[in-house]
């Protein structure tokens, strides 16, 4: 504490005085005002049970006069008998618990008289000044109010005494320790630990107000993003404006984990029964007392920094957003990993807050550790040697602190090099981000093309962008990534030529980006430059490919060495080529470089860098497939120079032999050794460039980079696929991919991934397949393919969501089953089949699930179904119908009745009042011998009057339902109603109801005691 001024130290021993003795005394005057309180009743509990000859006010108020607010209750619930209530919190325990003081409004209270409630109120009010006041105080200052409060302090224990007749003899030795206590405080030499045990809440308000304050107006620049920055600046996103909701999965990786709604994403590190990333040594620790973690992971431009960026926005604003829990937070930090300029915890406060951390010196990271802080570190696959250094530094700093959170963001090739820096002592949970859910991509084209159309004035359709974005979708995984579809609808709103050209791979949508850049260059340069416009186009190109060959070796070498940020030297040298070319290097630089704030020690700076990782993983790409295709003698006009540059094109010296691009990496980077983990998406986008620079991929080609791939950390089977429509599925491709495929597992395929394992299954092992189709088949041009290369697997599951679903507007299934071959293993299927395709359906069926949807249907179709499952179905033990509204109850009488086994579903949709009726007359031909399993009606619409008279028709009819009826969750009925229709259910039906809002231990508890009552 030597470097603090001698004033503040004044100060802080004037604070101490405050929280030290004044707390004191008010304790004392709140225990001898509450002679009957035990000490291990909590103060509410206390005011609850006052006795009736009570005179303290908290008998006299009523309503919410009597409710405490949340911190008030932590205060209550953390110290039973008083002994760690701060002085506000003191001061309105004195005036509701004690005996004999005056009212709440009494002018006692605040007019000065030799009245102990007036003593009681002067000690707040020292703290509240000493609180809000100036920290630096005189000596003669500091002499003069201890004089003061010393005399404060002794009335008001002279008066308590008075008030609850204490003996004289314990009210004086109060008043020798409280002389003693200020005497000590004034003589000794205060120290970390003093500050901390004696003054650390007043402390850290004061910090508080002056950090928090000072932390929202530095996030600001946050709260925007412009993923196209590098084309214009005029396109700045307000996060919260195009944000919606995103899949978040929680717990496993690989896409495997449970569902969590983005709202819910901080209450993820406060579930204690969720898996934590830990050690099982440090489970046997309290989750409760260690410091939080949520690791957050994703591919590039999936809308890791924009989440985070959602997160800071709502913070500043006061936590009235929609994320549960950050109000919990009093401080938020934000580290940028790319940030090269802080290498430690003390350089971000010194960065982030000079003022305060000037103010408060050493005393700063102390204070901090009180305070509930969630810290967000973004982009930890951008760490470089610094701030790994800072990375570090904070998980040290915070590893003992119970009330702290880290949000952290990457990409999931550093998650397990992360994993291993994490201080055993951290709570750990994953979380992977997958981009926008399929509900809400029309909700977020539109904003975004909405919010881009006000900066290009174009007059491009919405409407047929969202439709074009929805059709390539269900094809195209990497279109449900925020990035990817910024790109596509910018691309579609300045693109001049044919819209039905557009790009669909990711790596297509970069080139598209970067022909854009380049374009948009070209065009100013000729603008602004007269020796510019008289030179021919074909020496304008030359010059631009020339310096961007350049850029691409930048790119690829800062890569390599964690670098986002371009270092003063490679700035000037490349303004110095430049100007070589004769190329004015500010337009160069702004069409392929953003200026972007940087915290430095010196406060806020401006550095070049790579707009986004992203894009400096592609410029690597080009430099590497620019090499090859020089290499093999000519590449595109568009990348054709006149001026050789051999800096940037390596040469190689195996021209045929296996190892070329890693022959460029080596020679690129050389000296620095080549880490392939850092490589993984350059590896992905020359895996997609490759086939837009050669008419035919040489094999040897294909089968590197799928080698490196692997080698860079490639595992799960989504990113193989991928990479794999990143490269327009060849064949080539498609072998060396098939090999990194687990088969011994089930292999799931759904809409988005037809494409990819139509083209893998012909290579991968024999392996069970399992096909779950959610849009119209119709629409996924490649499914033939995939269902022709089933030839040699077997299909155990095959759903048609769509003609279950949607089965009014759907063909049947049979054509599309047809080509399901071999059909022999064949265990559950879903769809709509016609009165002939039952004879698709093979022996090993075990569940069934079909649409029924038109009288005309059912007549023919039912009969022949049921005689099936009783001749050539003998495994058939689930089956669910799907009946539509258009059907009657006369059209589903048949005379084949089921074998026992078979446990029968009904599934009804959209039922109202007006219909029940008919659903139960239905229900009662349909039914088989032994009842309905089930009965599930979604969509229905009824009121609490039409579901009592639902369930008692059924009674009447004879329905008879084995385990449950399934409801709608949007049921509109109170939790009361509900327990009443439960208990009309169980009464009549002699089965449950279900909604999936409502827990069953809910209604069985609440059956249980009406049951219990009734005995």
């Amino acid at each position: 504490m030597d470097d603090l001024p001698k004033e503040e130290l004044n100060g802080l021993r004037f604070i101490m005085a405050v929280n030290v003795c004044g707390r004191h005394v008010m304790y004392k005057t709140f225990r001898w005002g509450t002679p009957d309180k035990p000490d291990n009743v909590k103060l509410d509990e206390y005011l609850n049970n006052l006795k009736s000859t009570s005179t303290a006010n908290y008998s006299k108020l009523t309503g919410k006069s009597k409710k405490f607010n949340k911190t008030q209750k932590e205060l209550i619930n953390k110290s039973s008998d008083g002994s760690m209530f701060d002085v506000s919190m003191l001061h309105l325990s004195i005036k509701l618990a004690c005996e004999n003081v005056a009212l709440f409004d009494d002018e006692k209270w605040w007019n000065p008289s030799g009245e102990m409630e007036y003593y009681i109120s002067a000690i707040k009010k020292v703290r509240n000044d000493v609180l809000h006041g100036q920290l630096a105080v005189t000596d003669k200052e500091l002499f003069e109010k201890i004089i003061e409060f010393r005399e404060l302090l002794i009335n008001c224990l002279k008066t308590s005494g008075d008030r609850y007749m204490q003996d004289q003899n314990e009210v004086d030795i109060e008043m020798k320790k409280l002389n003693d206590d200020l005497d000590i405080i004034m003589e000794k030499t205060l120290g970390m630990e003093d500050i901390v045990t004696h003054i650390s809440d007043d402390v850290k308000q004061l910090m508080l107000d002056e950090s928090s304050k000072i932390l929202k107006e530095a996030f600001q620049k946050i709260r925007y993003v412009n993923p196209v920055s590098f084309i214009t600046d005029d396109v700045l996103l307000k996060v919260d404006d195009i944000f919606v909701d995103v899949e978040v999965k929680e717990g496993k990786r690989g896409g495997d984990g449970k569902h969590v709604n983005y709202k819910d994403l901080l209450q993820i590190v406060h579930n204690i029964s969720a898996p934590s990333s830990q050690s099982s040594a440090t489970l046997q620790q309290d989750p409760l007392t260690r410091p939080k973690m949520l690791l957050l992971e994703g591919l590039a431009g999936s809308g890791k920094t924009t989440l985070v960026k959602l997160v800071a926005e709502e913070w500043i604003q006061g936590s009235q957003g929609n994320l549960k829990g950050l109000d919990n937070y009093e401080l938020l930090l934000w580290v940028q990993c790319r940030d090269h300029s802080i290498n430690s915890y003390q350089c971000l406060l010194n960065s982030l807050m000079p003022d305060v951390s000037i103010n408060f010196k050493n005393l700063l990271p102390k204070i901090m550790n009180l305070c509930r802080i969630i810290i967000i570190i973004d982009g930890l696959d951008e760490m470089n040697t610094n701030s790994i250094k800072l990375v570090e530094s904070l998980l040290h700093e915070y590893q003992n602190s119970s009330h702290t959170t880290f949000l952290c963001t990457s990409r999931p090739e550093k998650v397990d090099m992360f994993m291993r820096m994490i201080p055993e002592e951290y709570d750990v949970k994953n979380a992977e981000l997958q981009g926008i859910t399929k509900q809400l991509l029309p909700e977020f084209v539109r904003r975004t093309h909405q919010e881009i159309l006000q900066k290009t004035k174009s007059n491009r359709s919405t409407n047929k962008l969202v439709g074009e974005v929805m059709r390539l979708s269900s094809l195209h995984e990497h279109l449900k990534l925020p990035m990817n579809l910024t790109f596509f609808i910018y691309i579609w709103d300045t693109k001049t030529d044919n819209l039905n050209t557009m790009p669909v791979t990711q790596t297509e949508l970069y080139y598209e980006i970067h022909l854009l850049c380049q374009e948009k260059l070209k065009e100013k340069l000729v603008t602004i430059s007269a020796k510019m416009n008289t030179m021919n186009k074909e020496d304008l190109d030359s010059k631009v490919n020339t310096i961007l060959k350049k850029i691409y070796v930048i790119s690829l070498k800062t890569l390599s060495i964690d670098q986002l940020t371009l270092e003063n030297s490679t700035v000037d040298k490349l303004h110095l080529d430049c100007n070589n070319l004769g190329l004015p290097s500010d337009e160069v630089f702004s069409a392929f470089f953003n200026l972007k704030p940087i915290w430095t020690w010196r406060g806020v700076e401006e550095q070049y860098s790579a707009p986004h990782k992203g894009i400096q993983d592609y410029y690597s790409a080009l430099h590497i497939v620019i090499a090859l295709k020089e290499q093999s003698s000519g590449i595109p006009d568009f990348y054709n120079q006149s001026v050789p540059d051999t800096d940037t094109a390596p040469s190689l010296t195996t021209p045929d032999s296996f190892g070329k691009i890693k022959e460029v990496l080596e020679q690129t980077l050389k000296p620095v050794a080549v880490d392939m983990t850092k490589l993984v998406n350059v590896f992905v986008h020359v895996a997609g460039l490759l086939h837009l620079f050669f008419d035919q991929v040489p094999e040897s080609f294909a089968l590197e980079i799928v080698r490196l791939l692997r080698e860079s950390g490639v595992k799960n089977e989504y990113r193989w696929r991928n990479i794999l429509e990143n490269t327009k599925m060849n064949t080539v491709t498609c072998q060396a991919i098939a090999d990194n495929i687990n088969t011994k597992r089930n292999i799931k395929i759904e809409d988005k991934s037809v494409g990819s394992y139509a083209a893998l299954l012909p290579y991968i092992k024999p392996s069970k397949i399992r096909i779950t189709l959610y849009d119209d088949p119709g629409d996924l041009p490649r499914l033939p393919e995939l269902l022709s290369s089933l030839k040699r697997h077997h299909c155990t599951l095959f759903t048609l969501s769509h003609h279950y679903g949607y089965a009014e507007t759907a063909t049947t299934s049979d054509d599309i089953l047809r080509l399901v071959q071999p059909r022999d293993q064949l265990e559950e299927f879903t769809g709509l089949l016609s009165g002939d395709g039952v004879a698709l359906l093979p022996p090993s069926l075990k569940q069934l699930r079909l649409a029924v949807v038109s009288d005309d249907h059912a007549c023919h179709f039912l009969s022949l179904l049921h005689a099936a499952i009783s001749s050539s179905l003998p495994r058939l033990t689930q089956l669910t119908y799907n009946v539509s509204s258009e059907v009657s109850a006369a059209s589903v009488k048949t005379d084949e009745s089921l074998p026992s086994r078979v446990k029968v579903h009904l599934r009804m949709k959209d039922m109202t009042n007006d219909a029940v009726s008919r659903v139960c007359d239905l229900a009662q031909e349909l039914q088989p011998p032994d009842g309905y399993y089930s009965l599930e009606f979604p969509g229905a619409i009824l009121t609490e009057e039409g579901w009592r008279h639902f369930v008692e028709s059924l009674d009447h009819s004879g329905v008879k339902v084995r385990e449950e009826i399934k409801v709608p969750d949007s049921t509109r009925l109170t939790n009361s109603q509900f327990v009443e229709l439960a208990k009309l259910v169980d009464k009549t039906l002699r089965c449950k109801i279900w909604d999936g809002a409502r827990i069953d231990e809910f209604l069985d508890e609440m059956l249980e005691m009406e049951k219990e009552a009734w005995k």
